[in-house]
């Protein structure tokens, strides 16, 4: 009689069983559910934590830009040399531009638009006591806009601004 209650537990797959538990009577199926229920938000989360590292990243490569053009004004403006405000501006916003990676710089002819105040007295010419201001605004585009806060049709509008005097 013992015999037949071992065989009985064995042919269920029990504890004497040779299957291994994952082939277990019942259990045939349940890995792939879970892992059909989990792959989701796996994915979410690391795509989310990519995303948030882009837009960290574009945003420190922007305040660089930013800050690069308005040393770009601060440097044009010596003493001994007068400089137009134009002139100035110019030369910040090219300074400005060339200093944002390449990567966020688009490839379909759409560029971050740049801004530069570096007349703050209003007497046309840029020196040593006027405020540069640089200011980028860039659109850039996400992986995942439902993620991100303050984002509209994938686009997030990011705008910085470096002050130099």
């Amino acid at each position: 009689m013992v015999v037949g209650s071992t065989r009985n537990q064995t042919e269920k797959g029990g504890r004497g069983s040779s299957l291994p538990p994952s082939r277990e009577a019942g259990a045939s199926g349940n890995a792939m559910v879970e892992f059909a229920v989990v792959l989701p938000v796996l994915m979410l989360l690391i795509f989310g934590v990519i995303q948030f590292a882009l837009i960290f990243g574009a945003r420190l490569a922007l305040q660089n830009a930013a800050e690069v053009g308005a040393r770009a004004a601060t440097l044009a403006s010596d003493p001994s040399i007068p400089v137009t405000a134009a002139d100035a501006q110019v030369a910040a916003e090219t300074e400005a531009f060339n200093a944002i990676p390449a990567f966020l710089k688009p490839l379909l002819g759409i560029n971050p638009t740049i801004s530069a105040s570096v007349d703050s007295d209003g007497d046309l010419d840029c020196d040593v006591d006027d405020v540069k201001i640089v200011t980028i605004n860039y659109d850039l585009d996400l992986i995942l806009p439902f993620i991100v806060p303050g984002s509209s049709g994938g686009v997030m509008n990011m705008v910085v601004t470096g002050t130099m005097r």
